[in-house]
């Protein structure tokens, strides 16, 4: 439960961090998306991280049938950004660029 709490007070603060665009990245690097400020991204991290974590930790604390599931899900969910920045970025002389 406690990794479920740390995922959703992260997802929560990086939605809230975007929406208000406190510490948020330059809005030039949304100009492939169309979009014009952090705000939907925001919202975005809020709903695909922030709830579904809140929801497992939240079934964890009331021992539901349901939480294994959940806890999963948010885990590996977790997992995702750091398998993503390395497939997809090319910090590592890999990635999206042809060698």
């Amino acid at each position: 439960m406690a990794c479920e709490s740390v995922v959703a007070v992260g997802g929560l603060a990086g939605g809230i961090q975007l929406l208000t665009g406190t510490y948020a990245p330059p809005v030039s690097d949304l100009g492939g998306l169309g979009l014009h400020s952090w705000v939907l991204p925001g919202l975005w991290l809020m709903a695909t991280t922030a709830v579904p974590a809140s929801i497992a930790a939240w079934l964890a604390w009331r021992h539901s049938p349901w939480a294994p599931a959940a806890l999963g899900y948010v885990r590996v969910l977790a997992l995702f950004p750091g398998a993503q920045r390395g497939l997809f970025t090319n910090e590592a002389g890999m990635g999206t660029n042809p060698n």
